[in-house]
């Protein structure tokens, strides 16, 4: 237990804080020993924005699992001006969307053939799948 404390003590007094004054992104072509003070050589899980924090987590948007031997089959975002932002997805033989806001599910289309894969563009006020 005392040497547990100890090892923590002396790793905390080893660690420097050091201000960035402007952020020089990835560089993981370079030796270590040579990249610049302001790069960071692996950046796994992390979100910069004006601090470098670790990156949230996934949390459900609501408790109904979609049916279905083939899963999801595509899935894409449509973000509608001045209104709801939804999740559109392709399952089984159905193709619907997730209000972000309310977690409701919606099926849009139903009856299709099942086991092709679909992706989702929008463009402007418009969603398409292909």
């Amino acid at each position: 237990m005392a040497v547990s404390r100890a090892l923590k003590t002396k790793v905390k007094s080893d660690l420097k804080a050091f201000v960035l004054s402007k952020f020089g992104g990835l560089n993981n072509t370079d030796d270590s020993t040579s990249i610049k003070d302001n790069q960071a050589q692996d950046l796994l899980n992390i979100e910069i924005t004006e601090e470098v924090k670790k990156r949230g987590g996934y949390t459900a948007i609501n408790g109904t699992a979609l049916s279905g031997s083939t899963g999801i089959l595509g899935l894409g975002t449509y973000y509608k001006t001045g209104g709801s932002d939804y999740l559109m997805y392709a399952s089984h033989t159905v193709i619907g969307h997730c209000n972000f806001s309310t977690g409701t599910m919606t099926n849009v289309i139903t009856g299709l053939t099942t086991g092709e894969r679909v992706r989702f563009k929008q463009f402007k006020k418009y969603s398409s799948m292909y």
